[in-house]
């Protein structure tokens, strides 16, 4: 078990919804992979965790694949890490 608890946005479940229904094998295990790393560490890891800048600061991201980021928020008062996002880019219009 982690040492951070991971949940899960309204948004993101339904993101990751989308990505199970439409990925192959390999796009889910990544994304297991990634919340098992999210549980671990939140700072690195795959995916190139990457602290955000201007109107997302404060937000973290991962590579999920070339299309799609994991976006999460790190809390540490409470040890947990909120999924935010995980369908699309951030720099996506």
């Amino acid at each position: 078990m982690g040492r951070y608890s991971v949940t899960v946005t309204d948004k993101a479940k339904k993101d990751l919804s989308y990505l199970h229904k439409s990925g192959g094998k390999s796009l889910l295990k990544r994304i297991e992979r990634i919340f098992e790393e999210l549980g671990e560490n939140p700072y690195s890891g795959i995916g190139k965790p990457e602290q955000l800048k201007n109107n997302l600061a404060g937000l973290w991201s991962r590579r999920i694949d070339k299309k799609h980021r994991l976006v999460y928020q790190i809390i540490e008062q409470t040890v947990t890490v909120v999924v935010i996002a995980a369908r699309g880019h951030y720099d996506d219009k």
